[in-house]
């Protein structure tokens, strides 16, 4: 069905939030100004939002969003499945939307192809080595396996009890999910949106085939602290965003 991953992270602070992810390897695709962005990686998007301009997103916090490259043809190879979706008009056209096991409501977007008072990037630039990785605390993994598995995403090899990451292709970024812990939940109540009631809330996360030390070191350079950790779980490389959220760069096998 052609989906890819583009978790929504809204911040009161959207220029230094594009300068980081820029800073990790993305390229803008889309701008508006300088409070809203969609980055393109090597695998996945991920959009920039001032939480100024949301009608319900709060700072430091994302939101599990889908991307189709055209929702009209996504509509109807989701009539022949009989996947329910809740579709609807916007100013910029028609937009869609599913209800996950959670009961959190899931925008689909179509890739902007109009600009509709947005400005598409006419860079040449390529994103660097990095895949964006939507992380989703699941109650039930079986459910939400079953839930993705219809839109298209499988599995990756050495799933386990606590992790697993699925795909829809080589460029549409990843579903990680992950066992609750903590105060980890999968959704939030959110009657300001208008697909089902509660936003789906996810962690950002990342993952990439560049070295951990040159990760690092790109980091720090451009004045972010980082450090490398190395345990079970592998080699990951560790920041702050100038928003104060903790992320991880997960470093790929190949590249140790």
């Amino acid at each position: 069905m052609n989906l890819s991953v583009c978790p929504y992270y809204f911040t009161e602070n959207p220029r230094e939030m594009i300068k980081f992810f820029e800073t990790l390897g993305m390229v803008p695709a889309v701008t508006a100004g300088e409070g809203y962005a969609i980055l393109k990686a090597k695998s996945g998007y991920l959009a920039v939002h001032n939480t100024l301009s949301s009608n319900f997103g709060l700072s430091g916090e994302a939101h599990l969003v889908l991307m189709v490259n055209r929702l009209e043809e996504f509509l109807k190879e989701s009539e022949s499945k009989c996947i329910d979706l809740q579709v609807w008009d916007e100013a910029w056209g028609r937009q869609a939307g599913i209800i996950d096991p959670s009961g959190g409501g899931i925008w689909i977007n179509e890739l902007e192809h109009d600009s509709y008072g947005y400005v598409f990037s006419e860079s040449s630039q390529e994103p660097e080595d990095i895949e964006v990785v939507s992380v989703r605390y699941s109650r039930n993994f079986a459910e939400d396996r079953k839930f993705f598995e219809t839109l298209g995403f499988v599995s990756a090899p050495g799933a386990s009890s606590f992790w697993e990451q699925m795909s829809a292709s080589v460029n549409s970024g990843w579903i990680g999910l992950h066992q609750i812990y903590g105060d980890k939940a999968p959704v939030r109540v959110e009657p300001g949106n208008p697909v089902g009631g509660s936003v789906p809330l996810v962690s950002l996360s990342f993952q990439t085939c560049i070295p951990g030390e040159n990760f690092l070191k790109k980091l720090r350079s451009a004045g972010y602290p980082a450090f490398i950790l190395r345990d079970e779980i592998g080699e990951r490389v560790c920041t702050t965003t100038p928003d104060g959220i903790k992320l991880e760069v997960h470093v790929s096998s190949s590249a140790r």
